[in-house]
């Protein structure tokens, strides 16, 4: 027994920085998660309005006249985004940019009828 008592208070002071680790970790993860929300918080407005531009494109006879029949959804998205934290630091344009390639991507994509999944969208316009 005697040769195990000094190898106790070594694992002890193991397990506790262990411990404490496991529990930081624990308590990040939540935290990590909103925070990669809040970082991409117009990517809904952004896929809703690639979805619409995209239900367009499939009646349209070229991306120029799904742009125009989409100009009423791109304001109200740039609108929408123009609001958000995240945009007012990137300047006055890029609301409005990011919003027209989003919906001329959604308007060709319609055209040719092979639409982004989910994911697909999420890598090319809010990671």
């Amino acid at each position: 027994m005697s040769a195990r008592t000094p190898l106790r208070p070594a694992l002890l002071r193991l397990a506790r920085p262990l411990a404490l680790a496991c529990l930081l970790a624990l308590a990040l993860a939540p935290v990590q998660a909103l925070a990669a929300q809040s970082a991409q918080p117009d990517c809904k407005p952004l896929h809703s309005l690639y979805l619409l531009c995209y239900e367009t494109g499939l009646n349209a006879d070229s991306s120029l006249t799904c742009l125009s029949a989409c100009e009423g959804h791109m304001a109200r998205t740039i609108q929408t985004l123009g609001g958000q934290q995240a945009h007012k630091k990137k300047g006055p344009n890029a609301a409005q940019a990011l919003t027209e390639l989003v919906c001329s991507t959604g308007c060709e994509d319609g055209i040719v009828q092979v639409r982004a999944t989910a994911q697909e969208f999420t890598e090319a316009f809010c990671e």
